[in-house]
């Protein structure tokens, strides 16, 4: 493309994908995420070092969080912040799917 320069990003990810089991009579999987984004602002990790995605999808009480990290030791450090407030919300993420990201395409 002409006037642009190009410019080679090397990044060793992983990706991290939660699927958030709470009690299903609540009913409150979108709410508890809600909170669960407040609580990170807070304490200032609503944009943790390392994290280059975040996406979070599904209905009702099944929603699944996806995350792609620069390095298994930010994913880790996140988690020190994260973990607790899961559990003060009442959210049950189970062990993260992990795995080393191959390739990404973007626009």
């Amino acid at each position: 493309m002409r006037g642009m320069a190009a410019q080679r990003i090397d990044v060793c990810a992983n990706e991290a994908h939660f699927q958030e089991s709470s009690d299903p009579r609540a009913g409150a999987a979108r709410s508890q995420y809600n909170d669960i984004m407040s609580r990170l602002e807070k304490a200032g990790q609503a944009r943790p070092t390392g994290r280059l995605y975040h996406i979070c999808f599904g209905e009702g009480t099944a929603l699944q969080v996806f995350d792609v990290w620069d390095s298994q030791a930010n994913f880790d450090k996140f988690g020190e912040t994260l973990m607790p407030i899961l559990g003060e919300v009442g959210v049950n993420a189970g062990q993260p799917m992990i795995e080393p990201v191959q390739n990404t395409v973007g626009q």
